[in-house]
């Protein structure tokens, strides 16, 4: 079973009388049967970009310097960040994070069911 538990921080972010925005902050803080960097960042300016697949979880690194060693564009993170103007699309970011790691834990754990355990005999003809 995949267990992914995680923190979502609201904070209303006022630099300047009147300047508001709005700012949700996501951290994996536990984890059963998959790592805890499930946010993808791009290498190139360290910016969220998405939550992982199953794919991204074998393909990158945890850190940025593995990737830069390893000639990818992208690095996983266990937190992620974005600060909006409008506070729907800070609403909207903290939604999409959780239905995405719950289509992640489902998609993890079906991958991992697929792998079937033991030996199989094939038989390959000519056409």
């Amino acid at each position: 079973m995949i267990s992914i538990t995680f923190e979502v921080t609201r904070t209303i972010l006022e630099p300047t009388p009147g300047d508001v925005s709005y700012q949700v902050e996501c951290e994996i803080i536990a984890s059963e049967g998959i790592g805890l960097q499930l946010f993808v960042y791009k290498v190139e300016d360290d910016t969220y970009s998405h939550i992982a697949t199953p794919y991204d979880m074998e393909a990158y690194p945890t850190s940025k310097a593995q990737a830069l060693t390893e000639g990818l564009d992208y690095y996983r993170q266990s937190s992620a960040s974005q600060t909006n103007d409008r506070i729907t699309d800070a609403e909207y970011f903290a939604s999409v994070v959780y239905s995405r790691l719950s289509a992640l834990a489902n998609a993890q754990e079906r991958v991992i069911e697929s792998f079937i355990t033991g030996t199989a005999e094939y038989t390959v003809t000519s056409e």
